[in-house]
């Protein structure tokens, strides 16, 4: 893989729009969870994350399987991420472990290690903003409350974090030796360069393909 950051002004601007969209789903679906008992609103966190996630994806040209891994991940985010972990951790937990877990799978599909920091500390900012609405509710009113505004201020917080993640930091450098196929490892030595990978089939220096 390669060094560099998204450079093209027209991706920019479509990874902010992307952000900015999935972050007012997000934001208005924190809404309707104030305002009402049901469940139903938790089901669309999944098309929140979806809105910033994939086409942030197609620019980056990340490999087709990876995006349709990723895909499935952000749709079924509401029973892995908010109902099982939301579980797990007793609900107060949540999203930390979510900025966890949501940071190690972005640095994996784009290749830039480094943002599991962005969602980790997207994550802790959240969890420390739920233990105070939570402290403020039980002491003002004498019940629970705060996960519903803690689910908007993740994607608040979540706005920056696709343009800095594909605009600022670094992806994964690819360490192959030059004497070896950078896709299955076979030794290259003494073959031309116009020929393809006698083991695998790739061309000696053709990119990672996106499939």
């Amino acid at each position: 893989m390669g060094t560099s950051q998204i450079e093209s002004e027209s991706d920019r601007q479509t990874i902010w729009a992307a952000s900015i969209a999935s972050t007012a789903l997000g934001v208005t679906i924190a809404i309707w969870m104030l305002q009402s008992s049901d469940s139903i609103s938790v089901a669309f966190l999944g098309i929140a994350h979806a809105l910033a996630f994939v086409p942030a994806m197609v620019i980056a040209k990340v490999k087709r399987w990876k995006m349709t891994v990723a895909s499935l991940v952000c749709i079924t985010f509401p029973v892995w991420g908010f109902t099982f972990l939301g579980a797990l951790t007793g609900a107060i937990g949540a999203p930390i472990a979510n900025g966890v877990i949501w940071g190690g799978f972005v640095a994996w599909v784009f290749g830039r290690p480094s943002a599991i920091v962005v969602f980790v500390v997207i994550g802790i900012v959240t969890n420390a903003a739920l233990f105070g609405l939570m402290s403020f509710y039980n002491m003002m009113v004498n019940q629970d409350g705060g996960f519903a505004e803690t689910v908007g201020l993740w994607y608040i917080l979540t706005l920056p974090a696709f343009p800095i993640i594909l605009g600022l930091l670094p992806m994964e450098t690819n360490d192959t030796p030059k004497d070896q196929c950078a896709f299955c490892g076979y030794s290259l030595v003494g073959l031309p360069e116009d020929v393809p990978c006698p083991e695998c089939g790739h061309a000696l220096f053709e990119s990672e393909p996106n499939q």
